[in-house]
């Protein structure tokens, strides 16, 4: 089992804390779990930039309540769920001048989630390439001739994993947002608890 998310690490672990499974944060930058411990490294460059557009973006997001500036060292995310409607079109275009000379000068990439704007290391790394490189391991590590895989999520940054499982297992959309390439839907988390704990009871019989 793995959980991929782009929260951080430590900010993960502390709230799903399952032992001797696979934790992958930060978009795949951070991956942890049993004999498993990677960490992107991050160059002073990088670093230097994401405290300038830091800094410019703190300073932006004092004219829209409801938003937020979250550091995970590796990458950055501006959360604006509590943003009103009518203000989002602006913040974005806020966001877009802070990060656009770092974008161009290919130090950063900017990507987007559920009400959240993601300030990344331009490495072309996300959920999807974790993903591949997770059953890349368990191809090598496991003695069974077939896995199975099944990946559940509800964000818009999901959609690179569902690329990768759809066509090899089972690709789970979560609510009701329209999904590329999930082959399957779940109405809320109550439905994926369902699921799972009946995949679960199917696997002990």
């Amino acid at each position: 089992m793995a959980i991929i998310s782009g929260r951080a690490l430590e900010d993960v672990r502390r709230k799903v804390t399952i032992k001797n499974i696979v934790y992958v944060c930060n978009h795949g930058l951070e991956i942890e779990g049993p004999g498993i411990h990677f960490r992107s490294a991050s160059s002073p460059r990088l670093k230097a930039a994401f405290e300038c557009i830091k800094d410019q973006i703190k300073k932006e997001l004092l004219f829209f309540q409801g938003s937020f500036l979250e550091d995970k060292d590796l990458t950055l995310s501006v959360h604006y769920r509590l943003v009103g409607d009518d203000k989002v079109p602006m913040l974005m275009n806020v966001l877009k001048i802070a990060t656009n000379p770092y974008v161009l000068n290919k130090e950063v990439c900017v990507g987007a989630g559920r009400k959240v704007f993601e300030i990344k290391p331009p490495l072309g790394w996300d959920k999807g390439k974790a993903v591949s490189w997770l059953l890349t391991q368990q191809k090598f590590a496991s003695d069974k001739a077939v896995t199975l895989p099944i990946c559940v999520g509800d964000d818009v940054t999901d959609e690179d994993a569902f690329a990768v499982v759809k066509g090899k297992g089972l690709a789970i959309a979560v609510g009701n947002h329209e999904s590329p390439h999930a082959q399957y839907y779940l109405r809320d988390p109550d439905e994926v608890r369902q699921f799972l704990q009946q995949t679960y009871e199917f696997l002990l019989n």
